[in-house]
């Protein structure tokens, strides 16, 4: 196909901005369909992802961090005020990560997991409160509580090891 009229100059400036333009165009495609898909894993992640760790978090504030803090102190590795920050920081945690996964839009399944949960919550509170009471009743005495709450470690255990098995079926 012959261009009539036009220089060889304008012809050889037209081949060689032609390609780029066209290049320019696959780009700017390709950039907005990177944004799209980043877009997509964001909402993948969050929707996804962040209830899964904020359920692990629950998961290890109760079974790692109340009962150790209970155990060290019992062990006399800790004081009786350590203990209580560490409970303390725990349940603040715990509440804080429960909000915002109850705050999501929840399954049928995961719901009715959800709200077993929660009663298993309300018993593993109670326990807690319990721990705390004395902890606080003993610190009176004494600021270490080492040999002091054996009681109190059975059936804390009794009411957190539950929650350990509900939080895993709602990470499956």
């Amino acid at each position: 196909m012959q261009i009539p009229h036009i220089s060889i100059k304008s012809k050889l400036l037209l081949l060689s901005v032609l390609p780029v333009v066209g290049l320019l165009i696959v780009v700017a495609t390709s950039l907005i369909q990177l944004k799209t898909a980043n877009q997509g894993v964001e909402k993948v992640y969050q929707e996804h992802m962040v209830p899964l760790e904020n359920l692990k978090i629950i998961a290890d504030d109760y079974a790692i961090y109340v009962t150790d803090s209970v155990n060290k102190a019992n062990a006399g590795l800790i004081n009786a005020t350590q203990a209580l920050e560490g409970i303390n920081r725990a349940q603040a945690e715990i509440s804080e990560k429960w909000l915002a996964y109850r705050s999501r839009n929840l399954s049928a399944e995961e719901r009715l997991l959800a709200e077993e949960a929660e009663v298993l919550f309300v018993n593993a509170d109670k326990a807690i409160e319990k721990v705390t009471q004395k902890i606080t009743r003993l610190s009176e005495m004494s600021p270490k509580v080492a040999s002091r709450l054996n009681r109190q470690i059975g059936p804390l255990y009794k009411d957190i090891d539950p929650i350990s098995h509900k939080i895993a079926a709602l990470i499956m």
